[in-house]
Formats: structure tokens, C-alpha cells, sequence
């Protein structure tokens, strides 16, 4: 695991808070486990484009590649709208 990249509060009836790390690949194919995720796997960003991505996953895709590495901050301009949720980058 090389850190985290980003973090979302979603204070609700039940409150959420993810927390997203950047690890190192070594080997293998993603698995969904079928509760939390209902498909994985590897593709490129113009596959993304036409697939039916959550807002979530766009924008951590966006942490994913544009991210500074100088900690945590808030995100007042999320790529995509996330109304309600504290979302922080690096």
C-alpha cells in the first residue's frame, strides 16, 4: 500500500465514510465480491466513457490521475457533482 488518495464522509441515516488508497499491482485479475461491487476489472479511460460508471468511481478515477500527494485536502470543485458529501484529495 504506497497511502491514501482520497476519503468521502457521507454523513446519512446510516453514516459512510470510504476511504480510497493507491496500492502497487502485483499480479492477478479484480474480483467483485458481489455485495459491495458488482463488477471489476481493468480498463482504459475511453472504455469508461461508455460505460455506466458511478459518479464516485469518476471522481475517484480523477484523484486516481490528477492527485498532488501533498495530503489531504477538500475538494470544492469535484469533477462530477457530488452534492452532500464531503469528499477530500490529494
Amino acid at each position: 500500500m504506497k497511502g491514501i488518495i482520497a476519503l468521502r464522509d457521507q454523513p446519512r441515516s446510516i453514516h459512510n465514510v470510504y476511504i480510497a488508497f493507491e496500492l502497487d499491482y502485483v499480479g492477478g485479475e479484480p474480483v467483485p465480491d458481489q455485495a459491495e461491487v458488482d463488477a471489476a476489472g481493468f480498463y482504459s479511460l475511453e472504455e469508461m466513457e461508455t460505460m455506466n460508471v458511478a459518479p464516485f468511481t469518476k471522481w475517484l478515477v480523477d484523484v486516481a490521475l490528477h492527485g498532488s500527494m501533498d495530503g489531504l485536502a477538500i475538494d470544492r470543485t469535484p469533477v462530477v457533482p457530488l452534492n452532500g458529501y464531503g469528499l477530500f484529495r490529494v
